[in-house]
């Protein structure tokens, strides 16, 4: 081959390949964006009720939520989310958080998490626990809190523990 053909060649795999991975490539399928890896190790998962009943002190609302949390109990790894329900729709969460404490206590924020839309949150990528946190969401003392602009400290509250 002459260098010219060579050239156009490897001009043309170097198009083809760019074009295959810049879209989704890999050959077939697309890559799923902002998708958190996979969690490694020992994988423990636990889901919550949210209420207003579960508050302290407790609130009247008709809104309601679930939310669903997995933890690597090897590397502390998390992932999860929280999906709330209420008619009207809440326009007016300010925040939700993971936060430790045993049922009807409050405690500290551990996570803040981040708004996905559709009155979903979830838990941002590459978020890990220290092996003390490990340990309270095992034995059931961390909850999802949410705090909403008729409700600051927490219009919602859901122990994970289920």
């Amino acid at each position: 081959m002459t260098r010219r053909i060579q050239n156009i060649f490897t001009g043309i795999l170097l198009i083809g390949a760019l074009f295959q991975y810049g879209c989704g490539g890999g050959g077939g399928g697309s890559a799923a964006v902002n998708e958190p890896p996979p969690l490694t190790g020992t994988i423990i998962s636990k889901a919550a009720s949210l209420s207003g009943g579960e508050e302290v002190p407790p609130v009247t609302t008709s809104a309601s939520g679930t939310g669903i949390l997995d933890v690597s109990i090897t590397t502390g790894a998390v992932r999860g989310s929280v999906t709330l329900q209420a008619s009207p729709p809440l326009t007016s969460v300010r925040a939700v958080h993971v936060h430790e404490g045993a049922r009807g206590v409050n405690g500290a924020i551990v996570i803040a998490l981040e708004n996905a839309g559709n009155n979903v949150w979830n838990v941002p990528a590459g978020i890990t626990l220290t092996t003390s946190r490990v340990t309270s969401f095992t034995a059931g003392n961390l909850y999802f809190n949410v705090r909403t602009d008729a409700h600051p400290d927490g219009e919602l509250r859901g122990q994970i523990d289920q």
